[in-house]
C-alpha cells in the first residue's frame, strides 16, 4: 500500500515549525522538553506527516516565540503588529494612548516622505 503524500498546507506548516526551531538553535529534543509534545511527534510534524491539535499548535507557538497564526499561515509582518498590540496592554490607558499617538505621528512622517519622493520623481 502506497503512503499518501502530505498536503501542501502540512508541508508549509512543517517548514515554518522547522525554520523557527532552527532559528532558535533548538534541537527537536530541546523543543520537546520546552513543550508537551514528544520529539517523535515534532519530527513527524516537521516532515509534514502529522497534523496538530489546537493545544499542540498553541504550545509550539509559545515555545517557538511566534504566533499560532504564523505557524498556520505565515505572515511575519502581522506577528510584529500583533506583538506590539499584546505588549501595549501592560501599560495604563493613558500610556497606551500616548503610544498610539506616537505611531500615528511616525506614520504621517513616513507618508509625507513618500509623497515628497513621488513629487520629486514626477518633476524629473
Amino acid at each position: 500500500m502506497r503512503k499518501k503524500s502530505p498536503s501542501p498546507h502540512l508541508i508549509a506548516i512543517a517548514d515554518r515549525v522547522r525554520e523557527k526551531r532552527q532559528k532558535l538553535n533548538l534541537s527537536q529534543t530541546e523543543l520537546a522538553k520546552k513543550t508537551t509534545v514528544q520529539r517523535s511527534t515534532i519530527s513527524a510534524i516537521e516532515r509534514g506527516e502529522r497534523s496538530m491539535r489546537v493545544e499542540t499548535i498553541l504550545d509550539l507557538a509559545d515555545s517557538l516565540d511566534t504566533s499560532p497564526d504564523y505557524l498556520l499561515r505565515g505572515g511575519a509582518e502581522k506577528k510584529k503588529l500583533r506583538l506590539l498590540g499584546e505588549d501595549i496592554t501592560k501599560y495604563s490607558p493613558q500610556q497606551q494612548e500616548y503610544m498610539v499617538n506616537q505611531v500615528k505621528i511616525t506614520m504621517k512622517h513616513f507618508d509625507g516622505e513618500a509623497k515628497r519622493k513621488q513629487d520629486e520623481d514626477r518633476d524629473l
